[in-house]
């Protein structure tokens, strides 16, 4: 078990029960814990509330859902507002971190919506401070700011969010992830991998984003298969979420692309899971992306090589070969997408925030082409 000391990640085999030292970190006394109901019926939960047990009060909301709603985090945020938390923890997925940034805002604005945090303002009253404790390997959430939810009324994905949302701690504990079935093993993780991808070709991508995305590529590659194919494999699983997280410091420096723009708005018409919706397309994306960036995807290329896995001339082929073979790769159709659907998700798409980071100019009649081919 060690430390990250420079973002204040505790990455290790049990290292859930030392999460009171963060909550002490902050003197904090009364925890919010949001998550879902499935994790709240395993052991992990009592495991949390044995580890916060003699640091701080705890209540914990265990109503969250794939792709939560505006609906939800404002009625949970005024639950944590009442019950006066000085420190929301995040356990989960994806969606149980992108709904603790908008429960964390709004407990502590109980008078506002989360539709009101745009990322890119600031919240008039800093969020209550949030701890993630991961239990996919994928989203990389815990790295930044922002949290992408639903509002079903407008159909679209809202990014909300403040510079005060970015959790102050990690915890990083792999035996949390060893329940997760290879299903969502695979597509939180591939995930990760279109992470590395899409934020090494970004229009936004650093030198420093770069190395952070070659590092996820080349770590969620070598360890993806193993925690479909064991889902007890403590070391792949451990592999997993460090190369989530460096995918998460990659996609937080450099931003992302359309493949992520397509996904987010497949998953606001028809509530697909967001990895198998980026698998669905990704490969589409790296052909429409080609002609302008070969010459990173060659670097891709090379870091998935290095992984030991077996390439096959391109990148396109490779990813496609990899989402495959752990069971990620599957239609639009498949994922509920109706003909009908095409022309509302391809607009949602091409104005996605992460859309205008893409290295080629996207039109709508773009993507309408990918969605099109992949019914």
């Amino acid at each position: 078990m060690h430390w990250i000391e420079e973002s204040n990640v505790l990455i290790g085999p049990g290292a859930l029960s030392r999460v009171g030292e963060f909550v002490a970190q902050r003197d904090a006394s009364r925890a919010f814990v949001v998550t879902d109901e499935a994790l709240a019926a395993t052991a992990i939960a009592p495991t949390l509330l044995d580890a916060l047990a003699g640091f701080a009060q705890v209540s914990v909301f265990t109503g969250v859902r794939p792709n939560p709603t505006v609906e939800l985090i404002d009625s949970a945020g005024r639950q944590a507002h009442e019950f006066a938390a000085d420190v929301v923890i995040a356990l989960g997925g994806g969606s149980s971190m992108d709904a603790a940034k908008g429960i964390a805002l709004v407990a502590a604005n109980p008078s506002m919506s989360a539709r009101d945090f745009d990322f890119t303002a600031e919240a008039p009253t800093d969020a209550v401070p949030i701890l993630a404790i991961p239990t996919t390997a994928g989203t990389g959430s815990e790295t930044n700011s922002w949290g992408v939810i639903d509002d079903p009324i407008a159909a679209v994905k809202l990014y909300i969010g403040d510079a005060s949302t970015v959790p102050y701690g990690t915890v990083l504990d792999p035996l949390v992830t060893v329940g997760l079935p290879a299903r969502a093993s695979a597509a939180t993780g591939f995930d990760a991998l279109t992470h590395g991808i899409e934020s090494l070709t970004s229009n936004s991508a650093t030198d420093a984003g770069r190395e952070f995305s070659t590092e996820a590529i080349t770590t969620v590659s070598r360890h993806l298969p193993g925690v479909v194919r064991n889902g007890e494999d403590i070391q792949a699983r451990s592999g997993m979420l460090i190369g989530a997280h460096i995918a998460g410091r990659a996609l937080t420096t450099s931003g992302l692309g359309l493949a992520h723009g397509i996904a987010h708005s497949v998953s606001a018409h028809t509530g697909a899971a967001h990895g198998e919706a980026l698998a669905a397309v990704l490969p589409e994306v790296i052909d429409f992306n080609m002609p302008v960036s070969e010459e990173e995807y060659q670097v891709a290329v090379r870091c998935m090589s290095d992984a030991g896995w077996v390439v096959h001339g391109d990148l396109r082929t490779t990813v496609e070969d990899l989402a495959t073979s752990i069971g990620a790769r599957r239609t639009l159709g498949e994922l509920g997408v109706l003909a009908s659907m095409v022309e509302s998700i391809a607009v949602g798409a091409a104005t996605d925030r992460v859309t205008s980071n893409n290295p080629r100019p996207v039109t709508s009649a773009d993507v309408e082409a990918i969605i099109s081919s992949r019914l």
